[in-house]
């Protein structure tokens, strides 16, 4: 069949366009090329074996003293990638200056594999950060990070140490059915909007003192197999943590100025409210004994 002259151009132009498109998959792995990219990147079922550097995709503007900032100004997605080596999007460099990265677009790493250290200190995601079902095999850390939109780390598994201490969760906190191997710290953050940690499982230390919860509050059929501290925490809204099993909580000088609810939980140690303040009716500690 021949073609007219108009459908033999409209076909080297979408060809064209399709070859161009720097959102496509990315076939050899290369971070060198998507640093290249000024639009999304998409990649799907890969495995990278080097360094992923957030800092080198575009020039540093200093913006305080030994501080720079790397502008990421479109949508980043991995889909069931593995990365060997660390993914970084915070550094020192040699002259003991701070890199940091702004993120603008969307942030995905959804069911990828992270086997080497992960850190996303100071970063600031502007777009919605979505981590859904991936796995972190060493440490972890998004201190001083700030989430603009909804935050997604429900069903993660982080097998090392966590840290979320003094990070800004704008919109929604999603933490549900997240499992911690190691100790984690959210200590001194503020979750603008709901956060969600029910049915997640906490094996170690689980810091959550001196944070702000602006939102509804939820840690429902969660287990604690360490300390949960909540100690010199602010809730605006409603507190919930029921059916839960637990060693020791720490709710010392905390602040609940919304409604709260403490149903069926499961302590083997202690439960601490010293100091603390219910501007609402105290709840009652309807508590389950530790089965041998």
């Amino acid at each position: 069949m021949k073609l007219s002259k108009y459908s033999l151009i409209l076909l080297i132009a979408m060809t064209a366009s399709c070859k161009s498109n720097p959102s496509s998959s990315n076939k050899t792995g290369n971070f060198e090329t998507l640093s290249e990219n000024k639009t999304s990147i998409f990649i799907e079922g890969k495995t990278f074996d080097n360094e992923l550097d957030f800092t080198s995709f575009a020039d540093k503007i200093l913006i305080g003293k030994a501080l720079y900032n790397t502008s990421i100004k479109y949508d980043i997605t991995f889909i069931n990638c593995v990365f060997k080596k660390p993914v970084l999007a915070y550094k020192n460099s040699v002259d003991n200056a701070h890199n940091i990265t702004s993120f603008w677009g969307h942030v995905s790493f959804i069911e990828c594999k992270f086997m080497d250290t992960v850190s996303f200190r100071a970063s600031k995601f502007l777009g919605q950060c979505n981590f859904t079902k991936s796995e972190f095999f060493s440490t972890v850390n998004f201190e001083e990070s700030s989430f603009n939109l909804n935050a997604f780390f429900n069903w993660c598994s982080f097998e090392k140490q966590v840290r979320f201490q003094n990070s800004f969760f704008n919109q929604k906190a999603n933490f549900m059915d997240t499992t911690f191997s190691e100790n984690v710290s959210f200590q001194s953050s503020i979750f603008n909007s709901d956060a969600q940690f029910s049915s997640s499982k906490f094996y170690k230390y689980a810091d959550f003192s001196l944070t702000q919860h602006r939102g509804n509050s939820f840690y429902d059929f969660s287990e604690f197999f360490g300390t949960l501290d909540l100690s010199h925490s602010f809730f605006s809204n409603s507190f919930s943590i029921n059916n839960n099993k637990h060693k020791n909580i720490l709710f010392n000088n905390t602040k609940f100025m919304g409604k709260t609810s403490f149903i069926e939980l499961d302590f083997s140690k202690d439960l601490n409210f010293d100091g603390s303040f219910f501007l609402l009716k105290r709840p009652k500690t309807n508590s389950i004994a530790q089965e041998n």
